[in-house]
């Protein structure tokens, strides 16, 4: 067997228990947080969104053990664009996404001074602790607001979504089993990432393509399938809230928590203008067509403006063998 073959298989069946486990966290998170009365869209930018983002945190992870910290931000940049683009676009053409008035209108803006954030430290080129600093401040900023959008969410306009899910009570076994799951959705993980990441290498050698490219284009899509699986059912329940929350939160830890992780503990690595103008491009393009169709159903045909923003990100990615 080919070294080629092996890391196929040997990836495919990796990238299988990341996903195996993803589901598994956002399952029991979401479980408690319906138990708990949390406000549905905090759920998805949140809990869901942090969940569904196992994949990346595990490649980034294992990257950084690695020493290699362009396959950690590739897969981070690659995963954004992915959410923005490719996901987003399938979510329009095949549910009813109808952006909501207030609380996504100032999630959308939060995420683009993030994306702001992010590519002008690197472009500036600050140093690699400042950029970890700034981030992880950020990132903290969101959250905060976020628990304070729970509150007067779960106040107001989410109350009917919360009354129709029947507060419970865990006894010592639920607890119990509970943690057991995550327990082991942790393991899932560790294993899981650690192998991806070692399958990429083999890639990266054995088609003579950087392990950066492999990061934003075939870790991207790869580490987004949750993602996916989640906006696509939240869209066809017409769950908007669920639907963009995600693709919203999922870029908040991709481009604040992640990266400040890897900048922390490998150092300085700069973004290549290229890759950081396509992001912002896709960024400004996902927020505009929120604000723009606030509070009505946004049209299918934006859904292949979105997918052929996705295609332009592959071919930039590729055709000029871009590193960051």
């Amino acid at each position: 067997m080919t070294p080629f073959v092996s890391a196929s298989l040997v990836g495919g069946l990796s990238l299988l228990l990341l996903l195996v486990a993803a589901e598994l966290f956002v399952w029991v998170s979401t479980r408690l947080a319906q138990i708990w009365r949390i406000s549905p869209l905090i759920t998805s930018l949140i809990i869901v969104a942090l969940g569904t983002n196992v994949p990346e945190f595990a490649v980034s992870i294992g990257s950084i053990v690695r020493n290699d910290p362009g396959l950690a931000l590739g897969n981070l940049i690659g995963s954004s664009v992915t959410n923005l683009s490719l996901i987003f676009g399938v979510s329009i053409l095949f549910g009813l996404i109808k952006p909501g008035t207030v609380k996504t209108q100032i999630n959308a803006w939060m995420l683009l001074s993030i994306t702001l954030l992010f590519t002008s430290m690197s472009l500036l080129h600050l140093g690699h602790k400042l950029q970890a600093l700034y981030l992880l401040a950020a990132m903290l900023a969101v959250v905060s607001y976020q628990f304070l959008l729970g509150i007067r969410g779960r106040r107001k306009e989410d109350k009917a979504s919360l009354r129709r899910v029947k507060s419970k009570k865990l006894g010592p076994l639920g607890i119990t089993k509970y943690v057991f799951l995550l327990i082991i959705a942790i393991a899932l993980v560790w294993i899981g990432g650690n192998q991806v990441v070692a399958s990429l290498t083999v890639f990266s050698t054995e088609l003579g393509i950087s392990t950066t490219v492999l990061g934003l284009t075939l870790a991207g899509i790869a580490t987004t399938l949750p993602e996916l699986l989640t906006t696509l059912t939240a869209s066809f329940q017409h769950q908007n809230k669920v639907a963009i929350g995600t693709v919203l939160g999922s870029n908040i830890f991709n481009l604040t928590l992640f990266p400040a992780i890897v900048f922390g503990t490998v150092g300085t690595w700069y973004i290549n203008p290229r890759i950081a103008a396509i992001l912002l491009a896709v960024t400004l393009l996902f927020v505009g067509t929120l604000v723009q169709f606030r509070g009505r159903p946004i049209p299918r045909y934006f859904g292949l403006i979105f997918l052929s923003a996705y295609f332009c990100f592959l071919f930039v990615s590729t055709h000029f063998q871009t590193n960051l």
